[in-house]
């Protein structure tokens, strides 16, 4: 059987930036490791070939992001399945857009929402997977040829285009089997990010407020106070008075809920670990 890596290695001088995203990550299931530096990513990935997505910031001191993903193309050409996802401030977009070019498969920009760095870990992992067990045939690319300012040889072009095409089956059969879900399968996004949100925080043993969760949502406090209670008149979603404070109440899964997404978390699991379904 092919060994598929699932380690997430995250890169950042910031302790703490490199802290939120571990807790992120880990939260949802997700193998984590850490590196404080470029320099030291690279010896990382050097002696860990279990490293399948590089998450990493851009500005650093020394060796920062985009040429730490020029070397890891030049260091690790074996390793074609090798994610990279940058996180940039919006100041340094031309970069992102540069480190694009050299290969990176994302880029989110500071502060990152929680979900949205799910979903690029996901959608990367996915990809690393699909390359992995079916390795496109590469040509023998020129020795001068270089990997800045787009692909150099037939060969990476089409890793790349299987990797953007078993990400978009992946995010397709996502689609169906929320369609697939019963009462999962009429919600809008926002609304399935909430639910999403409490069930994190239930698996976790934590309990999310009304107010932290409307606070959560990017539309307004009343648009997703309205979410919630079609939510909770739908029996997805139930209130829990704080016994301590009249002003706050809780919001957890209905029994029927909690089970509904625990469901579709073990068939979206077994899309991506086949050996596992």
């Amino acid at each position: 059987m092919v060994q598929v890596p699932k380690k997430i290695l995250v890169v950042d001088d910031d302790p703490a930036a490199r802290s939120y995203i571990e807790e992120v990550l880990s939260d949802v299931g997700f193998v984590c490791q850490s590196a404080a530096s470029g320099e030291e990513a690279l010896t990382v990935i050097e002696g860990d070939r279990d490293i399948a997505i590089v998450v990493s910031d851009i500005v650093m001191p020394g060796l920062d992001g985009v040429r730490l993903g020029r070397f890891i193309r030049e260091r690790f050409p074996e390793r074609s399945w090798l994610q990279v996802i940058f996180v940039t401030g919006h100041a340094e977009l031309e970069l992102a857009v540069s480190a694009l070019r050299l290969g990176a498969v994302d880029y989110l920009t500071k502060p990152v929402a929680p979900d949205d760095l799910v979903f690029a870990v996901s959608r990367a992992l996915a990809a690393c997977r699909a390359i992995v067990r079916n390795p496109p045939a590469q040509a023998p690319a020129p020795a001068s040829a270089k990997a800045e300012g787009g692909t150099t040889s037939g060969g990476k072009s089409q890793t790349r285009e299987a990797a953007v095409r078993s990400a978009l089956d992946y995010l397709s059969s996502l689609r169906r089997l929320r369609q697939d879900s019963g009462a999962l399968a009429g919600l809008d996004e926002p609304s399935w990010t909430i639910l999403l949100e409490v069930y994190r925080a239930d698996i976790t043993g934590r309990r999310l407020s009304v107010s932290k969760l409307c606070s959560m949502d990017e539309a307004s406090q009343t648009t997703a106070w309205r979410r919630i209670r079609s939510m909770e008149e739908s029996g997805l979603l139930v209130r829990d008075q704080d016994p301590s404070d009249a002003r706050r109440s809780f919001i957890m899964l209905t029994d029927s809920a909690s089970a509904a997404v625990a469901d579709f978390m073990a068939r979206a699991d077994g899309l991506m670990n086949p050996a596992r379904a």
